[in-house]
């Protein structure tokens, strides 16, 4: 059944073993057309990815399953920490995006660019940087280890 699929998913995971619980959580996809279903496999699918380094990977799954549920900060915080870990600006910043519209002030503190002289915060310029600090306090923040 799909519960049972989502129960071996999570303990697999849990267990650390990664390739397994992606397996059966791809298997599970196949079993139902209800979208909250299949978008909690995605988060599965994500975390294992993520613990293995295939951060891109990881990423993909999270926006694949924040496609079927775009309510779920679950996938936003997954889908911004993974590709920010990537080092995919772009997916980062519209995950941060989506991120931010689902948790009202989540984050907000100006960094400064590497390049910048780090004056423009004094300067009142607020500017952000993708860093990994901040992408694993959001993943710390959601409930992943990966």
């Amino acid at each position: 059944s799909i519960e049972e699929h989502f129960k071996l998913a999570t303990s697999l995971l849990g267990l650390g073993h990664f390739e397994e619980s992606t397996l059966v959580a791809k298997l599970g996809l196949g079993l139902t057309q209800n979208r909250m279903q299949k978008s909690l496999f995605y988060i599965v699918i994500s975390q294992c990815r993520g613990a293995r380094g295939f951060y891109n990977e990881a990423g993909e799954a999270a926006l694949e399953g924040q496609r079927l549920d775009p309510l779920s900060k679950d996938l936003a915080a997954l889908r911004f920490a993974y590709f920010t870990k990537h080092g995919d600006q772009a997916q980062a910043k519209a995950a941060e995006d989506t991120l931010r519209q689902l948790v009202p002030g989540l984050g907000d503190r100006p960094a400064p660019l590497a390049a910048d002289d780090g004056r423009a915060v004094e300067r009142g310029q607020p500017v952000r940087r993708f860093d990994e600090e901040f992408a694993e306090k959001i993943i710390h923040l959601a409930g992943f280890c990966g």
